[in-house]
């Protein structure tokens, strides 16, 4: 099973998860600068998921505990190339040892896609919260379009999703947006869009990070994104703020 823990967590105390042994995955938010020696003491299936967290890395490394570090799968838009070398047979490896860690297999998808020359978007058909049907050609057929997670819980993704819709309002139709909701309740989903007031499309399979979408897009953080110009993929995972940017540049 994949836990995440939230984003406001910045620290975690002794024997806070101890002897949890049904706890695998586990992603550590970025905003984490603490973790008590024996916070995942008797945890015999754990693997943390580092994100870029270096702090979390080094507490991983020094407990001998299995653990995922972003650097070894950066995007192929990053400046440092060195990091899509090492993630495709780094996490091929991982696979390898673990074969039911499912957190693993999406981010060796990911890493495939990266290594891909192609820079096309993969053909799909989801559902939408409206009871209206999406595919890959409502999106790549606009001239700036973004796919996006988010999550009622995750103040950062919330935050990108405001961000969106203000850019969405005030771009006359040249920004497409399709936002993929892990909340593992569609109701909740629902009553955040309407209080939000987003009526852009968006797909909420109740699966949280285990939905056939995210698999076959490669998307396994919230919040994640990926961009596009007339259809082609140019950018991955920014911030909020390169996001921001990168579309007011492009509309």
């Amino acid at each position: 099973a994949l836990t995440v823990l939230p984003d406001g967590v910045t620290s975690i105390g002794s024997n806070a998860f101890y002897g949890c042994t049904n706890l695998a995955l586990t992603v550590l938010p970025d905003g984490v600068t603490s973790i008590s020696s024996y916070a995942f003491s008797g945890c015999t299936n754990l693997t943390l998921d580092c994100l870029n967290n270096e702090y979390a890395e080094n507490y991983a490394e020094t407990n001998n505990i299995p653990y995922i570090f972003k650097r070894f799968y950066r995007s192929r838009y990053s400046k440092d190339k060195q990091g899509i070398g090492l993630g495709l047979p780094l996490t091929k490896k991982i696979v390898e040892a673990q074969p039911e860690n499912k957190y693993a297999k999406h981010i060796l998808q990911q890493v495939k896609m990266l290594h891909n020359d192609s820079e096309s978007l993969p053909k799909f058909q989801a559902l939408c919260t409206d009871n209206k049907t999406i595919s890959t050609k409502d999106i790549t057929s606009a001239q700036v379009s973004v796919i996006t997670t988010w999550a009622s819980w995750s103040y950062d993704s919330m935050e990108q999703q405001r961000q969106l819709k203000s850019l969405s309002d005030s771009s006359t139709g040249k920004l497409k947006i399709l936002s993929i909701c892990v909340d593992a309740s569609q109701k909740e989903c629902k009553r955040t869009l309407e209080r939000e007031n987003i009526k852009y499309p968006v797909v909420c399979d109740g699966k949280m990070m285990e939905g056939n979408l995210l698999k076959k897009l490669g998307l396994f953080s919230v919040p994640g994104n990926i961009v596009m110009k007339n259809g082609k993929i140019i950018a991955r995972n920014l911030t909020t703020q390169e996001l921001k940017q990168k579309l007011e540049a492009l509309i």
